[in-house]
């Protein structure tokens, strides 16, 4: 699955499917409301605007950031993982989703770009900050999640070129950055900058996962 802000313009349909969700809703909740309140509402000029603008936030949330549901292959290394992601990138790229394993871990991994505010300086972020950038939005380092993600779609770099990190037993960070065009790199650092260029990639249980284990709990 994956959520991509896109230029083109909202379509009609869109906008029928949409009226047709808020319509369900009132109509859902209409005994929960009491008529002179609604009338008030009404005769705001601006109230189309304001419900509006709440439906902006939600297209902007969006907009803000990709998700790719991967399974992942714990039978393999990272190296082995790495070395399958270049041969996916590098020699049969419409293929490779082919190649990705039916049975694993079932991951989402997401790339966000950071708010303004977290970025450690003008044009840069810290790996400390991106660990707390990645705590806020509840989300783990998996380095063979994001590298999985984008065995399955060689091309998601392309546009998004990302970046994540995760620490070994010893502490030590190893990272890996994916620009797209067969361009990766990869290493180990205890603290690295990175561009404000780059997303930010980590991974989560997928939504209804977390769901189902929060209501057993």
């Amino acid at each position: 699955m994956t959520q991509i802000a896109h230029a083109e313009m909202m379509t009609c349909e869109q906008i029928e499917d949409i009226l047709d969700r808020f319509r369900r809703e009132l109509l859902r909740g209409r005994s929960m409301n009491h008529r002179s309140a609604v009338l008030q509402l009404l005769d705001d000029e601006n109230f189309g605007m304001v419900l509006y603008r709440e439906f902006k936030k939600q297209v902007d949330a969006v907009g803000s950031f990709t998700v790719r549901r991967v399974t992942v292959n714990r039978n393999r290394t990272l190296q082995e993982a790495l070395d399958a992601f270049i041969r996916a990138l590098c020699a049969n790229p419409a293929g490779a989703v082919d190649r990705m394993p039916i049975e694993g871990d079932k991951l989402e991994v997401v790339l966000f770009k950071p708010k303004p505010e977290e970025y450690t300086g003008p044009g840069f972020i810290s790996d400390a900050d991106i660990a707390k950038a990645l705590k806020r939005r509840e989300l783990t380092n998996n380095l063979m999640a994001v590298i999985a993600a984008n065995e399955a779609d060689p091309t998601l770099a392309d546009q998004r070129p990302h970046y994540a990190h995760e620490a070994d037993d010893e502490g030590n960070l190893h990272y890996v950055t994916i620009l797209g065009g067969c361009k990766i790199l990869t290493g180990r650092c205890n603290d690295a900058y990175v561009d404000d260029r780059l997303w930010i990639a980590g991974a989560r249980t997928p939504v209804h996962e977390r769901q189902e284990r929060e209501w057993f709990v």
